[in-house]
């Protein structure tokens, strides 16, 4: 069923004339200007930094909530006329987020037109310059057709006063060509971010052709802040595998011999950057060194799959790792936690094992035979890297951890297990049947239907233990469709809100231009999807400012992607693209009369509009002019120097 009354546009964008231009880029949110072109997606062989401001469409869930959401990125163009990006691969946001930073003042590509951009599709835009960021995280992705792979990092910044706008700084991190048009040299599968623009990456020699594909298995980390302008593809040099860019790029494991699961991070921030890889010998290598088993609790037999890395401190140290495990009874039905240091050294374990039923739920594992599959096909070499989700529970404080599990006998769910002083205690998030609400203790809009080969992503959770997920439901009305959920934890359990689903349409405050949300990525031909949503997917810690210990507020976590296929009509013409999705916490903005730069406080670079444009005429409400007359004079200035200090300084 289509909730027409849930999508309500928020414009919180302004036109400004160009300050300085921020180099080649193309909108994420952005149609080409002629309809029917082939879309301004991005090339990866074209300019590697691009910068541009996206604006955020506010919108309302099932349960009358207000969030955010706007395509933060784009995958890269495709040169196949058939399609206009690529596929998406295995994306990530980054463990952590760092806060309070400035730095020289740097433009950004702004428009709020239809066709309007910097590509040669485009028609060209203002620019808006700031200088620092209240928040700051990372967004990677990785993308593919038959041959070509590209892994891309994204650092994006956001302001507290204004949650409905992201400053997005795009970097090409490497190609798997050496240029376009030359052999593939192999696949890339991006593993994770972290705030600072270190991606961490897998690549090895699948689909690589002639002299330079790559060899072995390999792990590398790539600082996004130090890639030149030159094409960063990974090839075999001969003796060993080598990149254009290297003083950029790290191989952490070059031409290995031991087949290596695409990797997570323990961040800049908390000590790092470190790869944190496990591997199909059992063991966990810290930066491609020295393996170790000291990672699995006692109750552990193996791990299995991907890791997730977590700042959570409860098993020592400053973050924590989880992956999928095997017990001693031989089925995956565990999952396992060990604490790191700063230096990436195990320091504590944990583990949880299913049992038999989920207490409460009788027909969840009710012969003791679910297990935790989501590691099997393709996942270990392409990711996702986010299989088990750490969280914690709001009532008690415990650290939790989620994942999906598989029944040969029932139905699949999502199992909790909030890892108490006497042992684990495990309840379930969703399950096939679950009703979806219109809002906290409210009516049915459908419920969650069992679908091949995947019923659930794997799970995030955030700070107050609510759990986030895509699945397929079947609505009151209409045909089922996969949607993206938040299971609220409340007193009385986890009840279903629906955040998304396919057919939402949404406006484009940039390209102002709607667009449809045509499909959500769920499962492959016999899996989970690489680009499907899992715990890596989340930004966990709540926005500075705007916290909450209500788990139903909007503003429990900092927000996810979520990988879908989106189509524009670009003038009654269809433009469809794959694209990550950013869904964000909703505030009301901060509203200062002062600020001209539209970066939500009235500070020094607003009073720079004023001193560069005194005098001028110029077009109305633009470039200094708050009074709407068109021209800057000491009327202006009277209501920028009222409003000095508006929403905080950046």
């Amino acid at each position: 069923m289509t909730r027409t009354t849930r999508r309500r546009t928020f414009l919180f964008a302004a036109t400004f004339a160009p300050l300085a231009l921020a180099g080649s880029a193309f909108a994420q949110d952005s149609v080409a200007n002629a309809p029917g072109s082939g879309g301004d997606a991005l090339s990866p062989y074209g300019t590697q930094t691009v910068r541009f401001v996206l604006d955020l469409d506010q919108f309302q869930s099932s349960w009358g909530t207000d969030y955010t959401i706007g395509p933060i990125a784009k995958a890269s163009r495709d040169d196949d006329v058939l399609f206009n990006t690529l596929a998406l691969g295995a994306n990530a946001v980054s463990p952590d987020r760092e806060l309070d930073l400035a730095f020289p003042s740097t433009s950004y590509s702004l428009w709020s037109s239809r066709g309007a951009g910097v590509g040669p599709l485009n028609t060209a835009p203002g620019s808006l310059s700031i200088a620092g960021y209240d928040v700051r995280f990372g967004v990677g992705l990785s993308d593919l057709n038959a041959d070509a792979t590209n892994v891309i990092g994204h650092i994006v910044g956001l302001n507290t006063e204004n949650l409905t706008r992201l400053f997005v700084r795009r970097t090409v991190a490497a190609q798997s060509r050496v240029t376009s048009g030359t052999e593939d040299t192999g696949t890339l599968s991006l593993g994770a971010i972290d705030a600072s623009g270190q991606v961490h990456l897998r690549a090895d020699g699948f689909n690589g052709t002639g002299p330079n594909a790559i060899q072995g298995e390999n792990l590398l980390r790539i600082n996004l802040s130090g890639r030149s302008s030159a094409l960063n593809g990974i090839f075999w040099g001969g003796a060993t595998n080598t990149t254009l860019n290297a003083s950029a790029s790290t191989f952490l494991i070059n031409n290995g011999g031991v087949t290596t699961n695409t990797p997570a991070t323990l961040p800049s921030s908390q000590g790092g950057p470190h790869t944190l890889s496990l591997d199909f010998a059992g063991t966990y290598a810290l930066d491609g060194g020295s393996a170790t088993s000291a990672h699995l609790d006692p109750a552990i037999d193996a791990h299995r799959g991907n890791p997730t890395y977590a700042p959570i401190s409860d098993f020592g140290g400053v973050g924590a790792v989880a992956s999928l495990a095997r017990s001693a009874s031989g089925l995956v039905d565990s999952l396992n936690a060990f604490g790191v240091d700063a230096a990436g050294a195990v320091v504590g374990t944990a583990s949880a094992t299913l049992p038999s039923p989920i207490p409460g739920f009788p027909a969840l594992n009710p012969a003791g035979e679910a297990e935790f599959l989501q590691y099997l096909s393709q996942t270990s070499f392409r990711g996702p890297s986010g299989l088990v989700a750490l969280g914690r529970d709001a009532a008690t404080g415990d650290p939790i951890l989620v994942a999906t599990a598989t029944d040969p006998n029932s139905d699949d769910f999502i199992g909790v297990a909030r890892l108490a002083g006497g042992g684990p205690v495990w309840t379930a998030a969703a399950w096939i049947g679950q009703p979806v609400l219109d809002g906290p203790g409210g009516s049915s809009l459908g419920q969650i239907v069992a679908t091949a080969p995947a019923s659930f992503s794997a799970p995030a959770a955030d700070s107050l233990g609510n759990v986030y997920f895509v699945a397929t439901y079947d609505p009151a009305l209409g045909a089922p469709r996969v949607g993206f959920f938040k299971a609220v934890n409340t007193a009385s359990g986890y009840q279903l809100e629906l955040l998304v689903e396919e057919s939402d349409q949404f406006h484009g405050p940039n390209s102002d231009t709607d667009y449809s949300v045509d499909r959500i990525m769920l499962g492959d031909s016999d899996s989970i999807a690489s680009a499907g949503f899992n715990a890596a997917h989340l930004l966990s810690q709540q926005h500075p400012t705007h916290t909450t210990t209500t788990p139903s507020d909007s503003t429990a976590f900092g927000g996810a992607i979520l990988a879908a296929e989106i189509t524009y009509n670009n003038m009654g013409t269809p433009e469809a693209y794959e694209a990550l999705m950013f869904v964000g916490a909703y505030a009301p903005p901060v509203l200062c009369p002062g600020d001209i730069d539209g970066d939500g406080d009235t500070d020094v670079f607003d009073f720079g509009f004023i001193a560069g444009n005194f005098g001028s005429m110029v077009t109305p409400g633009t470039n200094g002019d708050l009074t709407g007359d068109g021209v800057v004079d000491v009327f202006d200035f009277a209501i920028f120097s009222g409003d000095f200090g508006c929403g905080g300084s950046n």
